[in-house]
């Protein structure tokens, strides 16, 4: 019997937490988007309590994400 077929197994950790990752993703976006905000005030707190970073490496990736879509929105501008 292959191991996708046992109903009775989990799904692996990874896959927990991608499904996390995408669903806490999309609040994020539909609260900004709600109150024009850019989503990083939403970010840190969901890096740090959900996913468990540091402080520091929240910092730094919610950085990161916010550069990089500065520069997404300023391409798409022309």
């Amino acid at each position: 019997m292959s191991r996708h077929a046992d109903p009775n197994l989990t799904a692996p950790a990874t896959t927990r937490r991608g499904v996390s990752a995408f669903g806490g993703g999309a609040l994020i976006v539909t609260l900004g988007g709600l109150i024009g905000l850019g989503g990083a005030e939403f970010r840190l707190p969901l890096l740090i309590g959900t996913f468990q970073f540091p402080a520091l490496d929240a910092v730094i990736v919610n950085k990161f994400v916010s550069l990089a879509l500065s520069v997404i929105k300023m391409w798409r501008a022309g």
